[in-house]
């Protein structure tokens, strides 16, 4: 949805096509301009290319977005977890992209709802079936956690117990200090024996 905005815009085409740039220098800070190249291996390899861009979070791994054009047909592909031991995230937006351009014009895999076409009331689950059991019968978040980002719930739990604990020891530590110092004199193994 926001790739389709972003390359509807010409400024946004213009500028994620383009394959070289001359960032200016900065004569005050002795910064010599310098050139920076576009990687995107889609626009030089790929008959039609928009422009696109690759990335990399934790959660979402190696991602790729990429759009192309032939015969007044405009495609975008956005990959996560384009994982590389294959083949690089714009070889397999390129090859999603063969695919697409390959199928009829009518043809529909998905559709992108437009702006106000959704009512802004939730849709109901049906009778009998709750939206946790639909998410754990497809496999969705609700099968591996709550929802949110993974381990939330537990991490703020083992969070509040760490606190409290770091609470109750501080607290016993200010009201016996004595008991904290070690005792003078030799130190006695563990088992009562003496040692030799």
């Amino acid at each position: 949805l926001i790739a389709r905005a972003c390359f509807a815009q010409p400024a946004f085409r213009r500028y994620t096509a383009t394959r070289t740039a001359v960032v200016p220098g900065q004569p005050a800070l002795r910064v010599k301009p310098f050139e920076i190249q576009n990687d995107n291996q889609l626009l030089a390899q790929y008959p039609g290319a928009l422009g696109g861009k690759t990335g990399f979070t934790d959660l979402a791994r190696h991602t790729y977005v990429g759009a192309a054009e032939r015969g007044g047909r405009r495609l975008v592909v956005t990959l996560l977890g384009a994982e590389i031991p294959t083949q690089r995230g714009w070889q397999q937006g390129a090859a999603l992209l063969d695919w697409g351009f390959g199928l009829p014009r009518d043809a529909a895999v998905g559709r992108l709802v437009r702006p106000g076409e959704l009512s802004s009331a939730s849709p109901s689950p049906p009778a009998g079936a709750s939206a946790l059991a639909g998410a754990r019968a497809v496999g969705g978040p609700a099968a591996g956690h709550a929802g949110g980002w993974p381990g939330t719930r537990s991490s703020v739990a083992v969070g509040v117990l760490l606190v409290a604990g770091g609470a109750v020891l501080l607290g016993r530590r200010r009201r016996h200090p004595a008991a904290l110092v070690a005792p003078a004199g030799p130190a006695r193994p563990p088992d009562g024996g003496d040692g030799g």
